[in-house]
């Protein structure tokens, strides 16, 4: 049977290659998800990194789950998660957390994004006065995507774990008992041991499932702020030639 090897989800089948190319846009479709950490790590360190995306991620979806009134999952550490808000939610998020601990400590390196970004979905979390961005910031940013540009680097596999890490504390996925779960921290020897190419291998695929099919397997995501992202860092400096 021609279509035998095929994978059935929902109503449509898939080829064997469709997973192989899904893992080849990762700076697609991934990177602008999850760069804000890798930009926040950079700054502060993977540990707190984490833990202020953690703080914020169940305050801020506490208010929409109680203005919204419904158990639809919202991951509030993905920037374009952002986008599906109201002015009045954003200005409820900002009443309910404006001395929040997060807050006050996100809020300058999301303005600072804010100014290579434009169209950053957590402008509203940032300051007011954005002006342009400086040589420096510039620099920082062009430093950080070329860490993180494939998937398998060290700085990517830290931010993919930092996610998963998340998606767990957050209790939006849970595993079958008696599963082999890896111990995250273990992407930070990768590859040099095999715990590490364990690890690696089970954050990018766990990660690329939480991006990709955050809304079920027959919704594609959204891609404007993927789009957005790249389109800014493009217009940052002049392409270079080798």
């Amino acid at each position: 049977m021609v279509l035998e090897d095929h994978k059935r989800r929902g109503r449509k089948l898939f080829p064997p290659m469709f997973d192989m190319l899904q893992e080849t846009r990762w700076h697609v479709e991934r990177l602008p998800e999850l760069f804000w950490l890798a930009f926040l790590s950079n700054r502060v360190g993977d540990r707190q990194a984490l833990e202020l995306a953690y703080e914020m991620a169940v305050d801020i979806e506490s208010t929409i789950k109680r203005l919204r009134a419904n158990e639809q999952a919202f991951r509030a550490y993905l920037p374009s998660e952002h986008m599906s808000c109201s002015e009045v939610e954003r200005e409820q998020i900002l009443a309910d957390h404006r001395e929040a601990n997060w807050f006050s400590e996100l809020r300058p390196h999301f303005s600072d994004m804010a100014a290579v970004w434009p169209d950053l979905p957590f402008t509203y979390l940032a300051f007011s006065d954005i002006g342009e961005p400086s040589a420096a910031l510039v620099s920082e940013v062009k430093s950080l995507l070329h860490a993180c540009f494939h998937r398998h680097d060290k700085r990517a596999l830290v931010i993919q774990a930092t996610t998963v890490a998340l998606e767990c504390r957050t209790k939006k996925m849970f595993f079958a008992h008696g599963l082999d779960i890896p111990d995250l921290n273990a992407v930070f020897d990768y590859p040099d041991t095999d715990e590490s190419q364990h690890a690696a291998g089970f954050v990018v695929t766990t990660c690329g499932g939480i991006i990709l099919h955050r809304n079920g397997l027959d919704e594609e995501p959204d891609s404007s702020w993927q789009r957005s992202f790249w389109n800014s860092c493009y217009r940052l400096e002049p392409c270079e030639y080798e």
